[in-house]
């Protein structure tokens, strides 16, 4: 889970999410609040940027992310120093 930072794709994102996903959820699985707790979550979720600092906050090195598709998933990384 991330945080798309390229602005048009960003908005569009996150109205797909806050809107679409829900709607999907009341009519497919007639559970819209089960839908809205992923936008609620995904929300509070750190970005991958916060998540590199967090990483090295707790002693990680090489700490890094890589987005895939334009920033809805990331694969952050940190690596324990060898004592």
């Amino acid at each position: 889970m991330a945080k798309p930072s390229f602005p048009v794709f960003k908005q569009a994102h996150w109205i797909y999410f806050e809107k679409l996903v829900p709607l999907m959820g009341k009519i497919w699985a007639k559970k819209a609040s089960a839908y809205q707790y992923l936008y609620d979550s995904a929300r509070e979720f750190p970005a991958q940027d916060e998540l590199v600092r967090i990483f090295t906050e707790c002693g990680l090195i090489d700490s890094h992310f890589d987005n895939l598709a334009g920033g809805v998933v990331a694969i952050v990384t940190g690596t324990k120093p060898v004592n």
